[in-house]
């Protein structure tokens, strides 16, 4: 970066159109993609990338606006963002945030933590988008792969979309209730289920799919 006399690792992630379009470019075209779009979430000092050591995101954030402070382009798109202290979080304030940024246009909320950027997992970056629910019909309960770790218990559940079409939604519970769901699984299959999903969208082959679908809970009053 010549603005800063520095040079930077750049963290982000590549978007072209639909989560399964993404998948679908980025396999096909890896990094060289008409259309894609990098959403920058972070920019990392490279000689921190290297140390494993970095300054909080605070700090990163302000140095990120100053790097394309005075740059104008039809490719450049800001994302507003709000700087919130701790003690004022609240789950109501978060849901009231999340429904301003999707009624400006938005999916949802990215929120991070004033921390060090963490180079192991990404517990310091959230991604809070609205959920939808719906019922379906249980087809069947899976079980995981041998030597994973639901093997031999319930890990997935297959549900009606309607129309022929099926597919994969992950569970919300415990083991004890991954165990009763897989030992009784002859019993559920039938019943109607509550899953919640980001959006219902379709795979590579047009088949309709439930986004980040999950299992909360068996509808015994509707089965």
């Amino acid at each position: 970066c010549e603005q800063l006399g520095k040079r930077y690792v750049f963290d982000g992630e590549v978007i072209n159109g639909d989560f399964y379009g993404t998948r679908a470019v980025k396999k096909k075209a890896g990094n060289n993609a008409d259309g894609a779009q990098f959403h920058v979430f972070d920019m990392i000092a490279l000689d921190q990338w290297k140390d494993g050591h970095t300054a909080p995101f605070g700090e990163r954030r302000s140095t990120l606006k100053r790097a394309f402070h005075h740059v104008e382009s039809d490719v450049l798109q800001r994302v507003a963002s709000i700087k919130v202290q701790q003690n004022d979080i609240t789950w109501e304030a978060l849901e009231e945030a999340r429904e301003d940024f999707i009624d400006a246009g938005e999916k949802g909320l990215i929120i991070r933590l004033d921390e060090p950027y963490n180079f192991k997992t990404r517990s310091s970056l959230f991604k809070f988008k609205k959920m939808q629910e719906g019922d379906f019909m249980i087809l069947e309960i899976r079980d995981g792969k041998e030597g994973k770790k639901y093997a031999d218990t319930a890990a997935k559940v297959l549900v009606d979309l309607g129309d022929g079409a099926s597919c994969e939604v992950g569970i919300e519970g415990d083991m004890a209730f991954r165990a009763h769901l897989w030992k009784n699984r002859a019993k559920y299959a039938g019943m109607m289920c509550e899953v919640h999903y980001q959006e219902m969208t379709k795979n590579l082959e047009g088949v309709p799919k439930l986004l980040f679908g999950i299992m909360k809970k068996i509808r015994h009053d509707k089965s």
